[in-house]
């Protein structure tokens, strides 16, 4: 069981409630223009069980097809909310991303894979929080040593089995350096990036930059053959979706 309310924002500053109605259209209509774009599923998670509640639901429901390409991407953005705090170790952001992955199978299949899931992680740390995830490293070659969230989380995402696909960093999320006395100090994306590579590198792992590799990787491949199926289906350039699918897209709500 979970309550999920039904918050919007307007302008980025309007708070209020819409109704799980107009949420539910929204939704179906994103998930269909991402599919006529021939751009892969993407959701991201900034709530654990909510979160994870509503993808599993646009999944599972047969007018939404969340995944319906055989590929789903999941950003896990540790830290932006309480409901899903950074780690305070390496098995509890395990468990983030093995639910994540629990999606690749159907409620009613759970033997079957039914699609792939790729997961992307990052994490949003305010300055003002920075020191209280300063900690020693528990998992891997530098086990024991201090390292701020950054680094703690690109370590969890190198290790073997992590199940993790893309590593997040940037200045939206963490904008600024901590050193190695734990103390923040101003930087930059390339200062950011820098700081995550040679962690990854510590564990053994290089950055991939071969476009095509990751094109495949993260379902993009499929993505575009589904957009080709549907062009030959539709050359005169309709819409894949009619409007009586539309309005039973609407009616199912």
């Amino acid at each position: 069981m979970a309550k999920l309310d039904t918050n919007s924002t307007s302008k980025g500053a309007d708070y209020g409630s819409t109704s799980p109605l107009i949420q539910y259209r929204v939704y179906c209509n994103a998930i269909q223009a991402r599919r006529n774009l021939g751009l892969f599923h993407e959701v991201e998670w900034v709530q654990l069980v909510r979160s994870h509640a509503m993808t599993r639901f646009a999944v599972e429901h047969p007018q939404m097809r969340l995944g319906s390409s055989g590929q789903l991407n999941i950003i896990l953005l540790f830290g932006f909310s309480p409901k899903l705090p950074f780690p305070q170790d390496y098995e509890e952001f395990r468990a983030v991303v093995r639910l994540a992955k629990s999606l690749e199978y159907d409620i009613g299949h759970s033997s079957r894979r039914a699609r792939k899931v790729t997961v992307t992680v990052g994490a949003a740390v305010m300055p003002r929080h920075a020191p209280l995830h300063y900690r020693p490293l528990d998992v891997g070659p530098r086990r024991g040593e201090a390292m701020c969230a950054l680094r703690r989380l690109a370590a969890y995402a190198a290790q073997p089995d992590s199940g993790v696909d893309v590593l997040r960093v940037g200045m939206e999320d963490t904008p600024y350096a901590v050193d190695a006395q734990g103390q923040v100090r101003r930087g930059d994306n390339r200062q950011l990036l820098r700081t995550a590579l040679d962690v990854l590198d510590a564990h053994g792992v290089a950055a991939e930059t071969d476009a095509e590799w990751i094109a495949a990787r993260m379902g993009l491949v499929q993505a575009r053959e589904a957009l080709l199926r549907a062009q030959r289906r539709h050359p005169l350039g309709e819409t894949a979706t009619s409007p009586a699918e539309s309005a039973e897209c609407e009616v199912m709500a």
